[in-house]
C-alpha cells in the first residue's frame, strides 16, 4: 500500500491542470524546460573583494559560488514551489532545502570526485551559507571522506551487472512506494532541492544539464565561466562589465513558467545586489506553512 507522506516530503492536494500534468508528462525527460540567464557580476566581484579584505589572515575566502548559493537559498525560501517534486504522479513539498554539488579533489582528469548534499535554512545569510559550503568542501577533501567514498564506490562497482540492477530496482521500488530511507535522501544527489554544477571553475561555458529519472530533484543549474563585455554608458563613455551565463533545467510539472521566471529573476536580483543577503529575510507564517520545512515549522505548530 502506498504511503501518503515520505521521509523527504509532505503530500500536497493539487487540483486543476497541475493535477493532470503527471499523467500526460509521465517522465521528467519529457517535461523539461530550459532557460538561459546572463547575470552582471561586476557588483558581486566588488562585494566579495571587500568581504575578503575584512576577513582575518589565513581564513578561507568567500567565492562567487558561495554567493550564488546564498541567492539560490534565499529565492527558494521566498518562492516555495521551487522546492516541490513529483513522485508516482503525486505532488510533494520537500521538507528540507538542500543543494547538491560535486567537489573535485584535484583539477585533473583522474581527480577524485565527492558528492555533497548540504542543507540550508530559510534564514541563512551570505555569511552562514559561506560557512556551510566551506565546511562541506573541507569535509569532502578530508582523507576520511575520500576513503569512505572510494570504498563504497569500489565495492558497489565490483558487483556483477545483475546485482547492481537489483539494487537500483530496489531503490526505485522503495521510492515509488514512499519508503525510501532517510540515509539515501541525505546522501544521494538525486534527492536534493537543486543539483548545482560550477563548470566555470574549469573555464568553460555552462551546459544545459540533464535531469535524472531517478530520485526527486526537479531543478538543475550550471554556472559558466566569467566574461567581459564593453558597452556604451548613458554619458557616451565606453565601460566594461563582467557577467556570467547560468543555464537552468527544471521539471515543468513542479512550477509553471511565470512562477519560475519570477524566481529566476529573483536569483539574478540577489546576485546583482549581494548586500541584501547580509541580513536574514523576513519569513512570514504563511511562507513557513507553504515551505513545510521539518526544522522550521510555523510558530502555531510548535509544541
Amino acid at each position: 500500500m502506498l504511503k501518503k507522506n515520505r521521509v523527504d516530503g509532505t503530500f500536497l492536494k493539487i487540483r486543476g491542470l497541475d493535477r493532470l500534468m503527471p499523467f500526460f508528462m509521465k517522465k521528467r525527460s519529457e517535461s523539461l524546460i530550459f532557460f538561459e540567464q546572463e547575470i552582471d557580476v561586476s557588483k558581486a566581484f566588488t562585494y566579495i573583494k571587500e568581504k575578503n579584505a575584512a576577513m582575518p589572515a589565513g581564513k578561507r575566502k568567500h567565492t562567487f559560488f558561495q554567493l550564488y548559493i546564498a541567492a539560490l537559498v534565499r529565492t527558494i525560501a521566498l518562492r516555495p514551489r521551487l522546492n516541490r517534486f513529483v513522485m508516482n504522479k503525486r505532488y510533494y513539498q520537500r521538507n528540507q532545502m538542500t543543494v547538491s554539488f560535486i567537489i573535485k579533489k584535484t583539477l585533473s582528469d583522474h581527480g577524485d570526485e565527492v558528492n555533497m548534499v548540504v542543507p540550508f535554512s530559510p534564514y541563512d545569510t551570505f555569511d552562514t551559507v559561506s560557512d556551510k559550503v566551506l565546511a562541506a568542501v573541507q569535509e569532502a577533501k578530508s582523507e576520511a571522506a575520500s576513503t569512505v567514498n572510494e570504498r563504497d564506490v569500489r565495492i558497489f562497482s565490483a558487483l556483477p551487472n545483475w546485482m547492481i540492477g537489483i539494487v537500483f530496482w530496489g531503490i526505485n521500488f522503495l521510492d515509488r512506494h514512499n519508503l525510501i530511507p532517510k540515509a539515501a535522501v541525505n546522501n544521494l544527489p538525486f534527492y536534493s532541492s537543486v543539483f548545482l554544477t560550477n563548470v566555470g571553475s574549469i573555464n568553460i561555458d555552462a551546459p544545459f544539464h540533464h535531469n535524472y529519472e531517478m530520485g526527486t530533484t526537479s531543478f538543475l543549474i550550471a554556472i559558466g565561466k566569467f566574461k567581459k563585455q564593453n558597452y556604451i554608458d548613458d554619458d557616451g563613455s565606453v565601460k566594461t562589465r563582467h557577467y556570467v551565463t547560468v543555464r537552468y533545467t527544471h521539471d515543468d510539472k513542479v512550477a509553471d513558467g511565470v512562477y519560475c521566471a519570477r524566481a529566476l529573476n529573483l536569483i539574478k536580483h540577489y546576485v546583482e545586489n549581494p548586500e541584501k543577503l547580509d541580513v536574514a529575510p523576513q519569513i512570514t507564517e504563511e511562507l513557513l506553512e507553504e515551505l513545510k520545512l521539518k526544522d522550521f515549522p510555523p510558530a502555531k505548530k510548535k509544541k
